[in-house]
């Protein structure tokens, strides 16, 4: 700074100083502020998985970048049997800490770059990405339903289950094209199998037939 500067304009410096840190400071709180309000938007108060609103966002841009990748595409959804019951019977608070422990298990038992997303009452959702087949998915797709359903029993001191259902499109290795999956479809697919595993008795996994390449 040069040494002649008078008191004034040394006091308007300073003062411009401090007006370009508080203008920094408020930027940065902004910006912090809009991506909380976007995350909190974007997520399941209850459970803290993403939401329908993220899950429709998302999971259609997963599948693009699956199918052109070429890798084989799961879609499983959950839903905690005779969920109703346990409202009823030990009143929604109990129902709340039954769907946020399920939450919470499943995202553990998944990969953490799964689409795990709570999409309303006792339905989850999710988009698994990879090398596997029908076969393989189904058995991923159980073992998950299984461990979840067996933890929240073992927690919570009362009978405790999932059912799941889940549609699964191949891999172009396996003879795929690079046409664009219809998401609604792929769900309409995985929600039939999962009224078939309800209807089958609960406690169970049902796969839809393989759907087209």
């Amino acid at each position: 700074m040069p040494l002649d500067f008078t008191d004034r304009e040394l006091l308007l410096a300073c003062r411009l100083v401090l007006e370009i840190v508080l203008l920094r400071r408020r930027s940065r709180d902004e910006k912090r502020n809009s991506h909380e309000l976007a995350r909190l938007a974007a997520a399941d108060p209850l459970t803290g998985l993403a939401n329908r609103r993220a899950w429709d966002s998302e999971a259609p841009e997963r599948c693009r970048r699956a199918r052109a990748a070429g890798q084989a595409i799961c879609l499983a959804i959950f839903d905690v049997d005779r969920f109703k019951a346990v409202n009823d019977l030990r009143g929604y608070t109990s129902g709340d800490a039954v769907l946020a422990a399920m939450g919470r298990e499943l995202a553990t038992r998944l990969r953490a770059g799964d689409l795990l997303a709570r999409l309303g009452g006792d339905e989850f959702a999710a988009l698994l990405v990879g090398t596997f087949d029908r076969a393989a998915a189904l058995a991923i797709v159980d073992r998950v339903r299984a461990a979840v359903g067996q933890h929240g029993a073992a927690r919570f001191g009362f009978e405790l289950s999932l059912s799941a259902g889940c549609a699964v499109v191949a891999g172009k290795d396996a003879g795929g094209s690079e046409q664009p999956i219809d998401l609604a479809v792929l769900f309409a697919a995985a929600d039939a199998a999962l009224r078939e595993a309800k209807r089958a008795g609960r406690n169970r996994t049902a796969s839809a037939v393989e759907l087209a390449r």
